[in-house]
């Protein structure tokens, strides 16, 4: 995204913040559900433009939020002290009928842990980098581009808006939040780049915010054994799963970096790594070069994201079973010499 389009968009969206938080006197800041580094470091910055703004805020986190990526739990336990947190069943007693609901970094209602409270809020404001759905909440105000990084790049150009003062910390939780979801940079955006040498210039460090993911060497091994046993199909794309233990119980964050390496590693338009995440729970994590729009595939799977990097939760299915609807669907678009042409209709037609 082009600097001048994004600094338009954020001006945009800081005029109808500013209109939203006057008529409100309690925020309530939501991610999606076992949220990551993108999730709670958007939400930190959300929370100091509220304090900003002196308007009393809420991070609601989903009940499963400990299973989520490993490096966002312990960037809430280290700033719950500075920061609300509370559970979806604590608004019952907190709400008031002029609250507002900030959603960052999704926009689908079952991704939410306040999707039971939705018609009690009558002020909803959006900031999200997914494509949208049939689940897509209704707003008074969203920002839903695709061609964001991520949310946390959106909320560092809102923080220098307001003249929020970050400190190095928090400078280096946005990053990593911009960070995980540009897989390390690895997006072709001058606004993105921009926002990340304000947050530099604020303390932060990308080695620092690099270190929040790093893993032991053992761990990394693992990441790449499971990385290393992809199924390359017609030389388009590339499926994965652990062969020696398939029910093993994955972090979601360790399928997307098994994800992540498969594309970088091999030669392929997308790769999709599968595994268990509760004993009767699959998780795919997707991603792609762009030549092949994995939020397309995963919306039949029940899941959503962006056309790089998308993923699904489902119930009800083997791996045997997922790869076999991989195959399935994806299969008609993959003739060698041909660049594949996806819309979600030719995708639920193949599908059926």
């Amino acid at each position: 995204m082009l600097e001048r389009v994004a600094a338009e968009g954020s001006r945009k969206n800081k005029e109808a913040l500013d209109r939203l938080l006057k008529e409100s006197d309690r925020v309530f800041i939501v991610a999606h559900n076992r949220p990551d580094m993108d999730a709670i470091g958007s939400a930190i910055g959300m929370s100091l433009i509220c304090k900003k703004k002196k308007r009393e805020s809420y991070i609601v986190l989903d009940d499963d939020f400990d299973n989520g990526e490993e490096v966002a739990s312990r960037a809430i336990k280290a700033t719950k002290g500075e920061f609300k947190y509370i559970r979806a069943k604590d608004l019952d007693n907190l709400l008031t009928k002029n609250s507002l609901m900030i959603a960052l970094d999704v926009n689908q209602e079952p991704r939410m842990a306040t999707k039971d409270y939705l018609d009690k809020f009558k002020r909803i404001y959006v900031i999200d980098h997914h494509k949208t759905d049939a689940t897509t909440i209704k707003s008074n105000y969203a920002y839903i581009e695709e061609g964001l990084s991520s949310a946390s790049e959106e909320i560092t150009r809102l923080i220098g808006l307001y003249g929020v003062k970050l400190d190095k910390m928090h400078a280096n939780y946005l990053l990593a939040g911009i960070m995980l979801d540009s897989c390390t940079l690895n997006f072709d955006s001058d606004a993105m780049f921009s926002a990340v040498s304000k947050l530099i210039n604020k303390g932060a460090k990308t080695s620092e915010a690099k270190a929040m993911f790093r893993d032991s060497i053992e761990h990394l091994n693992f990441i790449r054994e499971i990385s290393g046993n992809a199924e390359m199909i017609s030389q388009r794309y590339a499926i994965t799963y652990d062969i020696k233990d398939p029910n093993r119980i994955f972090k979601t964050e360790d399928l997307a970096k098994i994800a992540n390496d498969m594309l970088l590693n091999i030669d392929a338009h997308a790769v999709f790594a599968i595994g268990y995440i509760k004993d009767d729970t699959l998780f795919i994590s997707a991603r792609s070069n762009g030549l092949i729009d994995v939020s397309i595939v995963m919306q039949l799977f029940g899941g959503s994201g962006r056309t790089t990097a998308a993923a699904a939760q489902i119930k009800g299915y083997t791996i045997d079973d997922v790869c076999s609807k991989l195959n399935h669907i994806l299969s008609p678009y993959m003739n060698i010499g041909q660049e594949p042409q996806m819309t979600l209709e030719l995708t639920k037609e193949s599908a059926k």
